[in-house]
């Protein structure tokens, strides 16, 4: 939902693309019709800035589109442009959470099918800060303090004291018995 107006609502899906409503859901249009991957996993707003987007393509869930990267929106989801994370379709990755620091947003995290990924110059460059051999299905920010995040794995949660930067096992689901 958009942050200054409840009836703007955007919807991103596994194979059709982002879409927006203007009118509380009643209507629909497409906003990514023409990109070579056509499926929207995560969207997030700039907390300062909501005309400033982010969608992480590919379908997260069910893989049946593959990423090709972050895309981002400077004037409200009308037109997208690629950020520094960009993906060949080939390279079978996926994106299924995007999470923005809500006190600098230039630092975004991005939880993909072998990973995370973390910019801190609001997406020009990106770099790998956790390698993992199952998807991160989740990445959330302490509300208290935004350098401490958490991200769950299939089988482990991890959690970040430094703002994402280095990453430790948290518990295992293994050892929660």
């Amino acid at each position: 939902v958009d942050p200054r107006n409840s009836s703007i609502m955007w919807a991103g899906t596994p194979g059709g693309g982002l879409w927006k409503s203007e009118n509380g859901g009643e209507n629909w249009v497409p906003k990514t019709d023409g990109k070579a991957s056509l499926g929207v996993s995560a969207i997030i707003f700039h907390p300062f800035n909501p005309d400033i987007m982010y969608i992480g393509t590919g379908d997260g869930d069910g893989s049946d589109t593959f990423s090709i990267g972050v895309w981002q929106s400077t004037d409200g989801g009308e037109t997208w442009k690629p950020t520094g994370l960009q993906w060949a379709t080939n390279q079978q990755r996926t994106i299924r959470a995007l999470v923005i620091s809500p006190k600098d947003p230039l630092r975004i995290y991005c939880g993909a099918n072998d990973g995370i990924y973390y910019t801190a110059n609001g997406g020009q460059s990106w770099s790998k800060v956790l390698n993992s051999n199952t998807a991160v299905s989740d990445i959330e920010i302490r509300p208290d303090n935004p350098e401490i995040l958490y991200a769950c794995t299939n089988g482990a949660i991890h959690r970040s004291k430094n703002g994402g930067l280095n990453w430790q096992t948290a518990k295992t689901v293994q050892d929660a018995g």
